[in-house]
């Protein structure tokens, strides 16, 4: 399958809302997604998917067109499930992914204790 490279910082966000709209809508689904991120597992849903490194084996490793390091994520989306037109694949940093997730949980999500502490387990996993 052919991916177009979103580099456009306006274009990874709208992916990840794409991703976080459909985690939110499901039981338990921003829980589940903070916990895999605390433990820098990835999490999929509905053809779209956030992966760290360790989510991917060799061979999908290397078919991607940048290679995929222990510092950064992966956003892959296909476009029949998403705003974009083609299927697309985005990185960004440890760092810039949180701080999308924490303005994202601010925004979207009621901070309760729980909530709260698995964005703080989240940031300590990512050694953020």
């Amino acid at each position: 399958m052919n991916y177009v490279i979103l580099e456009d910082q306006a274009d990874k966000k709208m992916i990840l809302d794409d991703i976080f709209f459909e985690i939110a809508h499901r039981k338990l689904g921003i829980e589940k997604a903070l916990k895999n991120f605390s433990q820098q597992e990835g999490y999929i849903v509905e053809g779209k998917a956030i992966c760290f490194r360790g989510d991917l084996d060799e061979y999908e490793l290397s078919q991607l067109k940048i290679p995929l390091d222990d510092k950064h994520i992966l956003i892959d989306v296909e476009a029949d499930y998403s705003r974009v037109t083609q299927n697309s694949q985005a990185y960004v940093t440890f760092k810039e992914f949180y701080s999308y997730l924490e303005t994202y949980l601010k925004n979207y999500v009621p901070l309760d204790d729980r909530i709260y502490n698995l964005l703080l387990d989240v940031k300590k996993g990512l050694e953020i």
